[in-house]
Protein backbone atom coordinates (compact mmCIF):
# COMPACT_ATOMS: atom_id res chain seq x y z
CA UNK A 1 0.00 0.00 0.00
CA UNK A 2 0.72 3.49 -0.30
CA UNK A 3 0.04 7.16 0.32
CA UNK A 4 -0.73 8.09 -3.52
CA UNK A 5 2.38 9.61 -3.78
CA UNK A 6 5.34 8.59 -5.91
CA UNK A 7 8.00 6.34 -4.04
CA UNK A 8 5.95 6.05 -0.49
CA UNK A 9 5.86 2.31 -0.67
CA UNK A 10 7.69 0.86 2.39
CA UNK A 11 6.69 -2.60 3.74
CA UNK A 12 2.67 -2.51 3.52
CA UNK A 13 0.91 -4.17 0.83
CA UNK A 14 -2.57 -5.38 0.25
CA UNK A 15 -3.97 -8.45 -1.38
CA UNK A 16 -6.84 -7.67 -4.02
CA UNK A 17 -9.70 -9.70 -3.32
CA UNK A 18 -12.07 -8.46 -6.68
CA UNK A 19 -10.16 -7.21 -9.47
CA UNK A 20 -9.06 -3.04 -8.50
CA UNK A 21 -8.22 -2.33 -12.30
CA UNK A 22 -8.29 1.93 -11.45
CA UNK A 23 -5.81 1.54 -8.92
CA UNK A 24 -3.11 -0.44 -11.73
CA UNK A 25 -0.04 2.62 -12.22
CA UNK A 26 -0.28 2.22 -15.81
CA UNK A 27 -3.77 3.00 -16.59
CA UNK A 28 -3.19 6.58 -16.30
CA UNK A 29 -5.52 7.14 -13.01
CA UNK A 30 -3.77 9.08 -9.59
CA UNK A 31 -3.97 5.47 -7.97
CA UNK A 32 -0.11 4.31 -8.76
CA UNK A 33 0.02 0.46 -7.01
CA UNK A 34 1.99 -1.60 -8.59
CA UNK A 35 1.31 -5.63 -8.50
CA UNK A 36 4.62 -7.91 -7.59
CA UNK A 37 3.38 -11.37 -6.36
CA UNK A 38 0.13 -13.73 -6.43
CA UNK A 39 -1.70 -16.00 -4.29
CA UNK A 40 -0.83 -19.83 -5.40
CA UNK A 41 -1.92 -21.39 -2.65
CA UNK A 42 -4.67 -20.96 0.56
CA UNK A 43 -7.14 -18.17 -1.20
CA UNK A 44 -9.29 -19.53 0.87
CA UNK A 45 -7.48 -18.17 3.88
CA UNK A 46 -7.71 -14.56 1.95
CA UNK A 47 -11.39 -15.22 1.49
CA UNK A 48 -11.61 -16.06 5.31
CA UNK A 49 -9.76 -12.89 6.29
CA UNK A 50 -11.78 -10.71 4.25
CA UNK A 51 -14.87 -11.97 5.90
CA UNK A 52 -14.05 -11.20 9.10
CA UNK A 53 -15.42 -8.36 11.29
CA UNK A 54 -14.48 -5.15 11.37
CA UNK A 55 -14.77 -1.87 13.57
CA UNK A 56 -15.52 1.35 11.80
CA UNK A 57 -11.93 2.22 11.07
CA UNK A 58 -12.12 -1.71 9.30
CA UNK A 59 -9.94 -3.11 11.82
CA UNK A 60 -10.78 -6.65 12.18
CA UNK A 61 -12.82 -7.23 15.72
CA UNK A 62 -10.68 -10.49 16.13
CA UNK A 63 -7.67 -10.20 15.02
CA UNK A 64 -5.34 -11.75 12.54
CA UNK A 65 -1.73 -12.49 13.09
CA UNK A 66 0.72 -13.19 11.25
CA UNK A 67 2.64 -16.09 12.67
CA UNK A 68 5.59 -16.20 10.40
CA UNK A 69 6.30 -15.76 7.34
CA UNK A 70 9.45 -17.65 5.44
CA UNK A 71 10.70 -17.73 1.67
CA UNK A 72 11.53 -20.42 -0.14
CA UNK A 73 13.42 -19.92 -3.90
CA UNK A 74 16.18 -17.60 -5.05
CA UNK A 75 14.41 -15.67 -7.71
CA UNK A 76 17.38 -15.18 -9.56
CA UNK A 77 17.39 -17.65 -12.17
CA UNK A 78 19.21 -16.15 -15.45
CA UNK A 79 17.23 -16.47 -18.93
CA UNK A 80 19.28 -19.20 -19.74
CA UNK A 81 18.48 -21.30 -16.75
CA UNK A 82 14.66 -20.32 -17.59
CA UNK A 83 12.58 -23.18 -18.24
CA UNK A 84 11.77 -24.14 -22.05
CA UNK A 85 8.06 -25.57 -22.38
CA UNK A 86 5.35 -25.44 -24.70
CA UNK A 87 2.44 -23.42 -24.27
CA UNK A 88 -0.61 -24.33 -26.56
CA UNK A 89 -1.73 -20.86 -27.55
CA UNK A 90 -4.67 -21.86 -29.34
CA UNK A 91 -7.03 -22.93 -26.17
CA UNK A 92 -10.58 -22.03 -26.87
CA UNK A 93 -12.27 -19.37 -25.25
CA UNK A 94 -16.24 -18.67 -24.26
CA UNK A 95 -17.53 -15.30 -23.59
CA UNK A 96 -20.83 -15.26 -21.03
CA UNK A 97 -22.52 -11.81 -20.77
CA UNK A 98 -25.43 -11.96 -18.26
CA UNK A 99 -27.41 -9.34 -16.41
CA UNK A 100 -24.54 -8.70 -14.25
CA UNK A 101 -21.91 -8.47 -16.56
CA UNK A 102 -19.71 -10.51 -18.57
CA UNK A 103 -16.63 -12.64 -17.99
CA UNK A 104 -14.40 -14.82 -19.69
CA UNK A 105 -13.18 -18.66 -19.46
CA UNK A 106 -10.54 -20.84 -20.77
CA UNK A 107 -10.92 -24.44 -21.67
CA UNK A 108 -8.35 -26.62 -20.31
CA UNK A 109 -8.67 -28.59 -23.58
CA UNK A 110 -5.15 -30.06 -23.49
CA UNK A 111 -5.89 -32.37 -21.01
CA UNK A 112 -9.77 -32.02 -20.82
CA UNK A 113 -10.45 -32.32 -24.28
CA UNK A 114 -13.50 -34.63 -24.33
CA UNK A 115 -15.53 -32.34 -21.63
CA UNK A 116 -14.24 -29.51 -23.26
CA UNK A 117 -15.67 -30.64 -27.13
CA UNK A 118 -18.83 -31.46 -25.63
CA UNK A 119 -19.63 -27.97 -23.26
CA UNK A 120 -18.31 -26.17 -26.47
CA UNK A 121 -20.97 -27.71 -28.22
CA UNK A 122 -23.80 -26.15 -25.83
CA UNK A 123 -22.35 -23.09 -26.36
CA UNK A 124 -22.15 -23.09 -30.11
CA UNK A 125 -25.85 -24.20 -30.14
CA UNK A 126 -26.89 -21.46 -27.99
CA UNK A 127 -27.78 -24.00 -25.40
CA UNK A 128 -27.40 -21.67 -22.33
CA UNK A 129 -28.76 -18.38 -23.94
CA UNK A 130 -31.61 -17.73 -21.45
CA UNK A 131 -30.89 -20.17 -18.97
CA UNK A 132 -30.48 -18.64 -15.31
CA UNK A 133 -28.19 -19.27 -12.10
CA UNK A 134 -29.88 -21.36 -10.37
CA UNK A 135 -27.80 -21.95 -6.92
CA UNK A 136 -25.61 -19.47 -5.27
CA UNK A 137 -23.96 -20.59 -2.23
CA UNK A 138 -21.34 -17.61 -0.81
CA UNK A 139 -18.10 -18.45 0.22
CA UNK A 140 -18.47 -22.06 -2.37
CA UNK A 141 -19.54 -21.80 -5.84
CA UNK A 142 -22.35 -20.71 -8.33
CA UNK A 143 -23.63 -23.07 -10.54
CA UNK A 144 -25.61 -23.01 -14.10
CA UNK A 145 -26.40 -24.53 -16.81
CA UNK A 146 -29.93 -26.33 -16.24
CA UNK A 147 -32.08 -25.96 -19.00
CA UNK A 148 -35.03 -25.83 -16.70
CA UNK A 149 -33.84 -22.39 -15.31
CA UNK A 150 -35.09 -21.04 -18.48
CA UNK A 151 -37.82 -20.05 -16.16
CA UNK A 152 -36.21 -18.86 -12.86
CA UNK A 153 -38.72 -19.69 -10.53
CA UNK A 154 -39.32 -23.03 -11.82
CA UNK A 155 -38.43 -26.18 -8.67
CA UNK A 156 -37.39 -28.11 -11.59
CA UNK A 157 -34.19 -25.76 -12.10
CA UNK A 158 -30.97 -28.16 -11.06
CA UNK A 159 -32.50 -31.59 -12.47
CA UNK A 160 -32.01 -31.10 -16.45
CA UNK A 161 -29.48 -31.54 -19.33
CA UNK A 162 -29.22 -31.55 -22.81
CA UNK A 163 -31.32 -34.11 -24.75
CA UNK A 164 -30.67 -37.49 -25.01
CA UNK A 165 -27.94 -39.38 -27.22
CA UNK A 166 -27.59 -35.68 -29.23
CA UNK A 167 -23.96 -35.84 -31.32
CA UNK A 168 -21.62 -33.04 -30.62
CA UNK A 169 -17.73 -33.02 -32.52
CA UNK A 170 -14.14 -33.73 -30.90
CA UNK A 171 -11.90 -30.68 -31.10
CA UNK A 172 -9.78 -32.93 -33.26
CA UNK A 173 -13.03 -33.66 -35.36
CA UNK A 174 -13.80 -36.70 -34.20
CA UNK A 175 -17.53 -38.27 -33.36
CA UNK A 176 -19.36 -38.26 -30.32
CA UNK A 177 -22.38 -38.44 -28.93
CA UNK A 178 -24.47 -38.59 -25.21
CA UNK A 179 -25.81 -41.25 -23.15
CA UNK A 180 -29.34 -42.07 -23.17
CA UNK A 181 -30.15 -39.46 -20.75
CA UNK A 182 -28.40 -36.59 -21.86
CA UNK A 183 -25.05 -37.55 -19.71
CA UNK A 184 -21.16 -37.07 -20.71
CA UNK A 185 -18.91 -39.98 -19.67
CA UNK A 186 -16.83 -38.66 -17.46
CA UNK A 187 -13.34 -37.24 -17.95
CA UNK A 188 -10.56 -38.72 -15.09
CA UNK A 189 -7.43 -37.05 -16.52
CA UNK A 190 -6.46 -33.34 -15.91
CA UNK A 191 -5.37 -33.66 -12.26
CA UNK A 192 -6.64 -29.82 -11.87
CA UNK A 193 -7.80 -28.45 -8.18
CA UNK A 194 -11.15 -26.82 -7.62
CA UNK A 195 -9.21 -23.67 -6.93
CA UNK A 196 -11.20 -20.47 -7.22
CA UNK A 197 -12.41 -19.53 -10.59
CA UNK A 198 -11.81 -22.86 -11.85
CA UNK A 199 -15.21 -24.67 -13.58
CA UNK A 200 -16.45 -27.83 -12.60
CA UNK A 201 -18.61 -30.24 -14.04
CA UNK A 202 -22.02 -30.72 -11.54
CA UNK A 203 -22.95 -34.04 -11.13
CA UNK A 204 -25.86 -36.41 -9.30
CA UNK A 205 -22.42 -38.36 -7.32
CA UNK A 206 -22.88 -41.35 -9.67
CA UNK A 207 -20.85 -42.19 -12.76
CA UNK A 208 -21.39 -40.06 -15.63
CA UNK A 209 -24.22 -37.89 -14.78
CA UNK A 210 -22.87 -34.75 -15.93
CA UNK A 211 -24.14 -32.95 -18.95
CA UNK A 212 -24.56 -29.20 -19.34
CA UNK A 213 -24.32 -27.97 -15.78
CA UNK A 214 -21.36 -26.43 -13.91
CA UNK A 215 -20.18 -24.15 -11.10
CA UNK A 216 -17.83 -22.02 -10.89
CA UNK A 217 -15.55 -22.56 -7.69
CA UNK A 218 -15.68 -19.16 -5.24
CA UNK A 219 -12.97 -20.37 -2.84
CA UNK A 220 -10.72 -23.87 -2.97
CA UNK A 221 -13.10 -26.78 -2.60
CA UNK A 222 -10.33 -29.29 -2.89
CA UNK A 223 -12.48 -32.25 -1.37
CA UNK A 224 -14.65 -32.14 -4.38
CA UNK A 225 -11.38 -33.10 -6.57
CA UNK A 226 -12.11 -36.40 -8.50
CA UNK A 227 -8.58 -37.55 -8.02
CA UNK A 228 -8.02 -37.07 -4.30
CA UNK A 229 -10.14 -40.39 -3.44
CA UNK A 230 -13.12 -38.90 -1.47
CA UNK A 231 -16.84 -39.73 -2.92
CA UNK A 232 -16.98 -35.97 -4.71
CA UNK A 233 -15.44 -36.46 -8.10
CA UNK A 234 -15.91 -33.17 -10.14
CA UNK A 235 -13.51 -32.99 -13.15
CA UNK A 236 -12.05 -29.27 -13.54
CA UNK A 237 -12.38 -28.22 -17.36
CA UNK A 238 -12.31 -24.62 -17.50
CA UNK A 239 -10.69 -21.24 -15.49
CA UNK A 240 -12.24 -17.87 -15.45
CA UNK A 241 -9.72 -15.44 -17.00
CA UNK A 242 -11.68 -12.49 -17.62
CA UNK A 243 -14.14 -11.03 -15.32
CA UNK A 244 -13.56 -12.52 -11.97
CA UNK A 245 -15.63 -9.28 -10.23
CA UNK A 246 -18.45 -10.35 -12.24
CA UNK A 247 -18.58 -13.93 -10.63
CA UNK A 248 -18.14 -12.35 -7.47
CA UNK A 249 -20.89 -9.89 -8.00
CA UNK A 250 -23.24 -13.30 -8.63
CA UNK A 251 -21.75 -14.91 -5.49
CA UNK A 252 -23.21 -12.28 -2.89
CA UNK A 253 -26.47 -11.97 -4.60
CA UNK A 254 -29.08 -12.31 -1.96
CA UNK A 255 -30.65 -15.88 -2.13
CA UNK A 256 -33.71 -17.49 -1.07
CA UNK A 257 -34.32 -20.88 1.46
CA UNK A 258 -33.23 -23.00 -1.52
CA UNK A 259 -30.00 -21.26 -2.39
CA UNK A 260 -31.76 -19.41 -5.90
CA UNK A 261 -31.11 -15.96 -6.63
CA UNK A 262 -33.64 -13.58 -4.97
CA UNK A 263 -33.17 -11.22 -8.13
CA UNK A 264 -32.72 -13.68 -11.49
CA UNK A 265 -29.21 -13.50 -12.61
CA UNK A 266 -29.79 -14.53 -16.53
CA UNK A 267 -27.25 -15.81 -19.40
CA UNK A 268 -28.18 -13.46 -22.06
CA UNK A 269 -25.59 -15.01 -24.50
CA UNK A 270 -22.69 -17.02 -24.58
CA UNK A 271 -20.14 -17.57 -27.60
CA UNK A 272 -16.93 -18.97 -28.21
CA UNK A 273 -13.84 -18.15 -29.99
CA UNK A 274 -10.52 -19.91 -30.66
CA UNK A 275 -10.49 -23.93 -32.08
CA UNK A 276 -8.65 -25.50 -29.22
CA UNK A 277 -7.59 -27.97 -31.55
CA UNK A 278 -3.63 -27.24 -32.08
CA UNK A 279 -1.33 -30.15 -32.28
CA UNK A 280 2.24 -29.85 -30.37
CA UNK A 281 3.95 -29.02 -33.06
CA UNK A 282 2.11 -25.88 -33.84
CA UNK A 283 1.71 -24.63 -29.80
CA UNK A 284 4.19 -21.75 -29.03
CA UNK A 285 7.27 -22.56 -27.21
CA UNK A 286 8.40 -19.72 -24.90
CA UNK A 287 10.57 -19.03 -21.93
CA UNK A 288 9.27 -19.87 -18.33
CA UNK A 289 11.43 -19.08 -15.20
CA UNK A 290 11.09 -22.05 -12.94
CA UNK A 291 12.88 -20.46 -9.99
CA UNK A 292 10.77 -17.48 -9.54
CA UNK A 293 10.56 -17.16 -5.03
CA UNK A 294 7.29 -18.10 -2.99
CA UNK A 295 6.59 -16.87 0.02
CA UNK A 296 4.37 -18.55 2.66
CA UNK A 297 2.48 -16.89 5.24
CA UNK A 298 1.10 -18.41 8.79
CA UNK A 299 -1.63 -16.53 10.07
CA UNK A 300 -3.84 -17.06 13.04
CA UNK A 301 -6.32 -17.90 10.31
CA UNK A 302 -4.50 -20.03 8.33
CA UNK A 303 -1.35 -20.35 5.65
CA UNK A 304 -1.32 -18.97 2.39
CA UNK A 305 1.80 -19.01 -0.30
CA UNK A 306 2.44 -16.21 -3.09
CA UNK A 307 4.49 -16.45 -5.93
CA UNK A 308 6.69 -13.28 -6.54
CA UNK A 309 6.61 -11.29 -10.14
CA UNK A 310 10.36 -11.51 -10.41
CA UNK A 311 11.28 -11.51 -13.61
CA UNK A 312 9.66 -8.33 -13.88
CA UNK A 313 9.20 -6.30 -10.50
CA UNK A 314 12.48 -7.76 -9.34
CA UNK A 315 13.35 -4.21 -7.22
CA UNK A 316 10.21 -4.80 -5.32
CA UNK A 317 10.29 -8.23 -5.10
CA UNK A 318 14.10 -8.17 -3.46
CA UNK A 319 12.69 -5.34 -1.04
CA UNK A 320 10.03 -7.34 0.09
CA UNK A 321 11.87 -10.32 0.67
CA UNK A 322 14.14 -9.29 2.58
CA UNK A 323 11.34 -7.73 5.31
CA UNK A 324 10.14 -11.49 4.96
CA UNK A 325 13.84 -12.72 5.71
CA UNK A 326 14.57 -10.76 8.45
CA UNK A 327 11.61 -11.30 10.56
CA UNK A 328 9.78 -8.51 9.76
CA UNK A 329 6.63 -9.47 9.30
CA UNK A 330 6.32 -11.76 12.05
CA UNK A 331 3.93 -11.10 15.05
CA UNK A 332 2.25 -8.09 12.99
CA UNK A 333 -1.52 -8.12 12.16
CA UNK A 334 -3.70 -7.32 9.26
CA UNK A 335 -4.91 -3.73 10.12
CA UNK A 336 -7.24 -2.87 7.69
CA UNK A 337 -9.99 -5.35 5.72
CA UNK A 338 -12.70 -3.98 3.87
CA UNK A 339 -14.72 -6.70 2.03
CA UNK A 340 -15.28 -6.98 -2.04
CA UNK A 341 -12.01 -4.56 -2.30
CA UNK A 342 -8.30 -5.95 -0.24
CA UNK A 343 -7.08 -7.28 2.96
CA UNK A 344 -3.71 -4.86 3.86
CA UNK A 345 -0.89 -5.71 5.85
CA UNK A 346 2.60 -4.65 6.79
CA UNK A 347 2.92 -1.93 9.33
CA UNK A 348 5.03 -2.52 11.90
CA UNK A 349 2.98 -0.38 14.58
CA UNK A 350 0.60 -3.51 14.16
CA UNK A 351 2.11 -5.55 16.32
CA UNK A 352 -0.02 -3.97 18.90
CA UNK A 353 -3.33 -5.14 17.12
CA UNK A 354 -5.15 -2.11 18.48
CA UNK A 355 -2.97 0.44 18.11
CA UNK A 356 -4.14 3.99 16.39
CA UNK A 357 -0.86 4.10 14.57
CA UNK A 358 -1.43 0.60 12.43
CA UNK A 359 -0.96 2.02 9.16
CA UNK A 360 1.37 4.49 9.19
CA UNK A 361 4.28 3.04 9.54
CA UNK A 362 7.51 1.18 7.88
CA UNK A 363 11.10 -0.07 7.75
CA UNK A 364 13.87 1.65 9.37
CA UNK A 365 15.23 4.39 7.04
CA UNK A 366 18.31 3.83 5.08
CA UNK A 367 18.25 0.03 5.56
CA UNK A 368 20.36 -1.87 3.18
CA UNK A 369 18.92 -5.41 1.24
CA UNK A 370 20.22 -7.42 -1.64
CA UNK A 371 18.79 -7.39 -5.09
CA UNK A 372 17.83 -11.00 -6.02
CA UNK A 373 21.08 -10.78 -8.29
CA UNK A 374 23.14 -9.94 -5.26
CA UNK A 375 23.52 -6.16 -6.18
CA UNK A 376 23.18 -3.76 -3.35
CA UNK A 377 20.42 -1.20 -2.53
CA UNK A 378 19.14 0.77 0.55
CA UNK A 379 16.47 2.09 1.26
CA UNK A 380 15.47 5.78 1.52
CA UNK A 381 15.60 8.18 4.48
CA UNK A 382 11.56 7.68 5.51
CA UNK A 383 12.36 3.60 5.15
CA UNK A 384 10.60 3.71 1.70
CA UNK A 385 11.96 2.12 -1.36
CA UNK A 386 11.63 3.58 -5.44
CA UNK A 387 8.27 3.21 -7.37
CA UNK A 388 9.05 0.05 -9.52
CA UNK A 389 6.75 1.35 -12.76
CA UNK A 390 7.85 -2.25 -15.07
CA UNK A 391 5.57 -4.83 -14.88
CA UNK A 392 2.20 -3.73 -16.10
CA UNK A 393 0.26 -6.31 -14.13
CA UNK A 394 -3.38 -5.48 -13.48
CA UNK A 395 -4.79 -5.37 -9.76
CA UNK A 396 -6.26 -8.83 -10.47
CA UNK A 397 -8.24 -11.12 -7.29
CA UNK A 398 -5.40 -12.39 -4.91
CA UNK A 399 -2.93 -10.12 -6.58
CA UNK A 400 -0.57 -8.04 -4.03
CA UNK A 401 0.51 -4.59 -4.65
CA UNK A 402 2.29 -2.02 -2.78
CA UNK A 403 0.63 0.35 -0.46
CA UNK A 404 1.64 3.89 -0.27
CA UNK A 405 0.57 7.49 0.79
CA UNK A 406 -0.02 8.74 -2.52
CA UNK A 407 3.19 10.47 -2.42
CA UNK A 408 6.30 9.62 -5.09
CA UNK A 409 8.76 7.12 -3.49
Amino acid sequence: ANTGSRNSGGSQFFINTVHNKYLDWHTGGSSKHPVFAKVIKGEDVIRKIENTRTNHADAPLTPVKMISATIKGSGAATQSQAKTQKVDSKKPVAEFKTTEGSFKIEFYSDVMPYTSAAIIDLVKTGFYDGLHFHRVIKNFMIQFGCPHSKNANSDRAGTGGPAPNTPFKGLDGTSHRRLSDGCIKDEHKGKISNKPYTLSMANTGSRNSGGSQFFINTVHNKYLDWHTGGSSKHPVFAKVIKGEDVIRKIENTRTNHADAPLTPVKMISATIKGSGAATQSQAKTQKVDSKKPVAEFKTTEGSFKIEFYSDVMPYTSAAIIDLVKTGFYDGLHFHRVIKNFMIQFGCPHSKNANSDRAGTGGPAPNTPFKGLDGTSHRRLSDGCIKDEHKGKISNKPYTLSMANTGSRN
